[in-house]
């Protein structure tokens, strides 16, 4: 699954949100707490809205920024059962960045389409987000 957005911010400040997990988590609409655990290695605490039931998630995730390629890499396992693999692709012009994510999900369970569906319209509010602060 593929996930396109124009930020009208510098790639600096855009880069930053994403690479700075405690800004991530400022920004994320549904994270609520970020523990770093190395520096590659965190631990996310999520609160999810299941027909109007908040339900909290934790999980890892690995986060590899690079800000030489613009590339940010996030690989995590949610609940055991399901991998998430995403690549943030930055590229700017002077005034703005556009963002080209790429969204791999594996599952033991036939939830992908939900799965996908969730996760397009938070990093659609997250992109809005990171526009307001970056």
């Amino acid at each position: 699954m593929r996930i396109e957005s124009i930020i009208h911010k510098p790639f600096s400040g855009v880069f930053d949100c994403f690479s700075d997990m405690q800004k991530f988590a400022k920004v994320h609409p549904v994270i609520t707490r970020i523990e770093k655990l190395s520096d590659t290695k965190y631990r996310v605490h999520e609160t999810l809205s299941l027909f109007y039931i908040p339900v909290p998630i934790t999980y890892v995730v690995y986060v590899y920024p690079n800000v030489q390629t613009r590339k940010i890499n996030m690989n995590s396992y949610v609940l055991g059962f399901s991998k998430i693999e995403m690549q943030f692709n930055l590229t700017d012009d002077q005034d703005y960045t556009h963002i080209s994510e790429d969204v791999i999900l594996s599952s033991s369970l036939p939830i992908g389409k939900l799965m996908e569906s969730f996760l397009k319209k938070q990093h659609l509010k997250l992109f809005k987000n990171i526009e307001r602060v970056a």
